[in-house]
């Protein structure tokens, strides 16, 4: 049931959260550090992905002028194959309507192919990739991009 997830934005209270999200889906997590000076950004946009109070998804991501960088989206294993994701990134692409950011830009680790067909579901194209771009293991990115 995707019925009971609400999409909503983050807040400064749900850093602490994040960070674990963080620490459970990424083998490199941002720390509560990195999120909260980003959180803190103008120009940053953090969704939160709610189900019964628990915070079990969100995404980061920061725009200059019309363009917006997707940093991060994760969702809990317990809650994987709800569409959170999806409902995150389409709202996010409201979220970049409304502020007039026509390309969205993102980096995924080349061996993620469930997020690869993710994003490309989502009408994202593979631009390119980046060597060497992730540590722990390190790994190519796949660069993605998503005129809206």
């Amino acid at each position: 049931m995707t019925s009971d997830i609400i999409i909503r934005p983050l807040t400064e209270a749900d850093l602490p959260a994040a960070a674990e999200l963080e620490a459970c889906c990424f083998s490199d997590p941002w720390t509560r550090k990195g999120l909260r000076d980003t959180f803190r950004e103008e120009c940053a946009c953090f969704l939160a992905a709610e189900c019964g109070g628990v915070l079990c998804g969100y995404l980061n991501a920061i725009w200059v002028l019309d363009e917006l960088n997707l940093n991060r989206i994760c969702v809990h294993p317990d809650y994987r194959r709800r569409k959170i994701a999806e409902k995150l990134l389409e709202t996010l692409k409201v979220f970049c309507r409304g502020r007039g950011i026509t390309r969205i830009f993102l980096e995924v680790r080349e061996s993620n192919l469930p997020a690869q067909a993710l994003y490309r579901a989502s009408g994202f194209a593979g631009l390119g990739k980046r060597p060497r771009f992730y540590q722990n293991p390190a790994e190519d990115a796949v660069l993605m991009g998503l005129k809206l």
